[in-house]
């Protein structure tokens, strides 16, 4: 499956998650995991625990920044793992979950990529 992380300086980061998603029909377990599905069926789980062995693959990059953006402090952040099977499915989906949280978050994908989650270009992002 392909993925990223989404990163906020947001201690209760995967709680605000889980709860924008429900409130558009997302399905949450447990176990930490929230599953949306769009429209068009396309799926996007969201698990709330980040194995501290990955840790490094966010925290410490390197990070290829994609636009202007306004850099977080990877130091307070937490991280969510988001996964999904369509770049622009993720793409629009995390864009408008990036409306409905307090503050600013960030995708970081498969080849290290920093976006800022409200501008997450669907064709250059690499899941």
């Amino acid at each position: 499956m392909k993925g990223a992380f989404l990163v906020a300086e947001d201690a209760d980061l995967y709680r605000n998650v889980r709860d924008a998603l429900v409130r558009v029909g997302a399905v949450a377990t447990d176990d930490d995991v929230v599953q949306f599905r769009d429209e068009l069926g396309n799926l996007l789980t969201v698990f709330g625990r980040v194995p501290m062995s990955t840790d490094w693959e966010w925290r410490e990059g390197p990070l290829t920044i994609h636009g202007t953006i306004p850099l977080p402090s990877l130091e307070r952040a937490t991280a969510c793992w988001l996964e999904c099977r369509s770049e622009r499915a993720f793409a629009v989906i995390v864009r408008q979950l990036a409306t409905e949280l307090a503050g600013p978050a960030w995708v970081i994908d498969g080849d290290g990529g920093l976006w800022l989650a409200s501008k997450v270009d669907p064709d250059r992002l690499k899941l």
